[in-house]
């Protein structure tokens, strides 16, 4: 029993010493996976808000459903961003599976507000689109069943080495914002009157600068225009602004009765994430900065021929002999 023992021990410290390394090789908390994360918090905040509105009229409903769908999206961001291992390129199975209904359920929420004028054309266009959507998740999670895994270093991440599928999936994606984002609430501003008309308007814009200016700073970082911690801090910064408009606009502006109570800790909330997100990010830019004057300090003394500690050293030898790269280092 006592040799028993001892084995199990060991078994049992060299699986924790296993799983250890495997934490330490794999999994970086960062700014991105931080500013992941406070967005599938502002997400599911904004949708409890709503949820916990006495008599609900539908356009409310569509509404919690859209933020509670975004906060999963958010979700695989946040696995993307952190988990930095082959299966973590199955977040986009996540991201995937629920933008589209994310960006279905929000524009249903514009064409029922503020009342459902017309529910049955409403209710058609949302079956339409969840066909269309479950559709083309369906086409996206066959393409990429069996596909090749790949690191993309201008996006940080782990993905699908299917470029086709991606492309496609974008395509509908786009589709979808311009017409829950653009097309029903410019067919709202048209049909209704008043101040409400505005606050459409207002919300409109809202979607746009939070869900259309990240997916175009999206598809430049892919190809290697811009940074891609431009994305990330766009995303981030332009979801929760957006979400504070769109919780401000309709605690103050909706049909509903609101208690004050919900209002003051919804908005706080909110607020206070804002807080944090730019607090995060002031905190990174100077252990960026911090960085980099570090590793230029430590090239200027390689360049000066000093002894550098750390493990600088060429990859790449041009042979001026040969007039040629020497890649004896990459062989070796």
């Amino acid at each position: 029993m006592v040799r028993n023992s001892k084995n199990f021990l060991k078994e049992r410290s060299i699986r924790f010493m296993g799983e250890t390394e495997f934490v330490l090789n794999n999994v970086l908390l960062n700014y991105y996976s931080f500013g992941s994360l406070l967005l599938f918090l502002t997400s599911m905040l904004v949708s409890g808000v709503f949820l916990f509105i006495n008599q609900k009229i539908s356009s409310t409903k569509h509404l919690a459903i859209g933020a509670f769908f975004l906060g999963i999206f958010q979700f695989g961001y946040a696995i993307a961003t952190f988990f930095y291992h082959p299966f973590a390129a199955y977040h986009r199975w996540i991201t995937v599976a629920f933008i589209l209904p994310a960006i279905l359920h929000i524009g249903q929420f514009i064409a029922r507000y503020p009342e459902n004028d017309f529910p049955k054309f409403n209710q058609t266009t949302t079956i339409a689109l969840w066909i269309i959507a479950l559709f083309s998740i369906g086409c996206f999670w066959f393409s990429t069943w069996n596909a090749s895994l790949k690191y993309y270093f201008t996006t940080h991440r782990w993905d699908f080495n299917t470029e086709n599928a991606n492309e496609k999936i974008a395509t509908v994606v786009f589709v979808y914002m311009f017409i829950s984002f653009l097309a029903i609430p410019i067919w709202r501003m048209i049909r209704i009157r008043g101040k409400t008309r505005w606050i459409v308007f207002t919300f409109m814009t809202s979607f746009l600068i939070g869900g259309t200016t990240p997916i175009i700073v999206n598809f430049l970082g892919n190809d290697g225009y811009i940074e891609r911690s431009i994305y990330f801090t766009s995303i981030v910064l332009l979801f929760i602004i957006a979400f504070f408009i769109i919780l401000i606009l309709y605690l103050n502006f909706s049909v509903e009765r609101t208690s004050f109570i919900l209002k003051i800790v919804g908005i706080t909330f909110v607020t206070v994430l804002i807080i944090m997100q730019v607090l995060v990010y002031i905190s990174n830019q100077d252990k960026e900065f911090e960085y980099d004057t570090l590793s230029r300090i430590r090239v200027e003394k390689a360049l000066e021929g000093e002894r550098v500690k750390g493990g600088i050293s060429y990859i790449f030898k041009w042979n001026i002999a040969e007039n040629s790269f020497d890649k004896k280092k990459i062989r070796s």
